[in-house]
């Protein structure tokens, strides 16, 4: 089992989510799992959360099963999943993920101490799962090999969306036009295949 990160949008409302965070940790790991809510008042619940179930098994050496649930939890929201392993601390991997009307973006946080910076730090991959389309992972987080997160296609599916993996070339099929803009996302229609693209802003300015 990898460790993983799946939501699902509560009776269909979009930019609404109840998130699963499932982290396999080796006996040399430690996670923790933050939760950053964009609201006007101190709801309670943020903060560094407590899992909702622990689960030991021995498979490769002995593992545990951390599980966090996250409900209240709408786009602008924040998870933080920080991962610690005693043999390379004190540099952890921390990976941000942050809801949006349209799903997450996810992305792999820098490690900086000293005035050194560790831009990739890999020690437990995270695997995303939208299960409004389905239960297997469209992506990973931090991936492996170095490929980023930020472009996704997403493809109508009668009134839900498919997330697949991003175009090797970062590019838009045929003409497509901008339709929306939200926040860090941009969405485009490719009249070519009848196909969404969500670019982040973030990509778009870099190319």
């Amino acid at each position: 089992m990898t460790s993983r990160f799946s939501y699902y949008r509560p009776r269909g409302v979009p930019g609404c989510y109840i998130i699963e965070v499932v982290l396999d940790l080796a006996d040399t790991e430690t996670g923790e799992v933050w939760v950053a809510r964009n609201r006007e008042h101190n709801c309670g619940q943020c903060g560094k959360q407590q899992p909702t179930s622990v689960q030991e098994h021995a498979v490769n050496g002995t593992r545990q099963l951390a599980q966090y649930i996250i409900g209240n939890f709408i786009a602008g929201d924040t998870i933080t999943v920080k991962i610690h392993d005693e043999a390379c601390e004190p540099i952890f991997q921390e990976t941000s993920h942050v809801a949006t009307m349209q799903g997450f973006v996810h992305e792999l946080i820098p490690f900086y101490l000293n005035d050194q910076v560790w831009n990739k730090v890999c020690l437990n991959p995270i695997d995303l799962i939208d299960k409004d389309c389905g239960e297997e992972a469209f992506d990973s987080v931090p991936r492996a090999s170095g490929v980023p997160q930020s472009l996704r296609r997403v493809v109508p599916k009668g009134q839900q969306f498919l997330l697949e993996g991003p175009n090797k070339k970062y590019s838009l099929p045929g003409e497509a036009a901008r339709v929306q803009l939200d926040g860090n996302m941009e969405v485009y229609f490719s009249a070519k295949d009848n196909s969404l693209w969500v670019v982040p802003v973030a990509l778009k300015k870099g190319r």
